[in-house]
């Protein structure tokens, strides 16, 4: 049997990919609360800026993933 080994590097990653969906998650349950009870806008416009800077992060996250395993299969 071979037993593929992930490095620390891949377990981190794969962690705060988690934590950060998440986040995303209870941020978008939040603010969307915060916008029913006070009916401002200025919650929906800070949640959504919020968001996108979450989404940013895991697409962020993923592209280094993926570079990293295309200099792996080049190996």
């Amino acid at each position: 049997m071979c037993h593929k080994k992930k490095s620390l590097t891949t377990t981190i990653r794969t962690v705060i990919m988690y934590i950060s969906w998440l986040f995303l998650v209870a941020w978008c349950v939040t603010y969307l609360a915060l916008w029913l009870s006070s009916k401002n806008s200025v919650y929906i416009l800070t949640g959504m800026i919020g968001a996108c800077g979450i989404l940013f992060q895991i697409y962020l996250i993923k592209r280094t993933k993926a570079q990293d395993e295309s200099v792996k299969n080049k190996d």
